[in-house]
């Protein structure tokens, strides 16, 4: 695949930074590549690591009321 014109993904939303604990890779997933849980304790984000394959799962923090 060749890259003509890198994208802006501030232009979408919806995309969610991921980190991988296992390799370190770094990458963003749009809304179609990672699935949302909800859980009594929180929101989770889940997806997989395009360097090794392993399930990388990020919570959401809630933030604190002022």
């Amino acid at each position: 695949m060749k890259i003509i014109k890198e994208g802006d993904l501030s232009r979408f939303p919806m995309a969610k930074r991921f980190e991988c604990r296992l390799c370190g890779c770094v990458f963003d997933a749009s809304a179609a590549e990672y699935r949302i849980e909800t859980a009594k304790n929180g929101t989770f984000y889940c997806c997989t690591c395009p360097t090794c394959r392993m399930e990388v799962i990020e919570s959401e923090q809630p933030t604190a009321a002022e």
